[in-house]
């Protein structure tokens, strides 16, 4: 299940991501989720291994 809250931001940081995720065309809460899971994979790699090329073509 997917976890939802709320995040806030310095106003610097957030218009950043906006301009970020507008470059790539995608919503701002869909990086932020992006960068968030890469964060937490990173801090926890023996909890979240890495995706074979298998899984993240899936």
């Amino acid at each position: 299940m997917s976890d939802r809250f709320t995040v806030t931001l310095p106003d610097g940081v957030g218009a950043d991501l906006q301009r970020w995720a507008d470059s790539e065309g995608r919503a701002k809460a869909n990086l932020a989720s992006f960068l968030l899971e890469l964060a937490v994979r990173q801090r926890y790699p023996e909890k979240y291994p890495p995706k074979t090329f298998e899984e993240r073509d899936r």
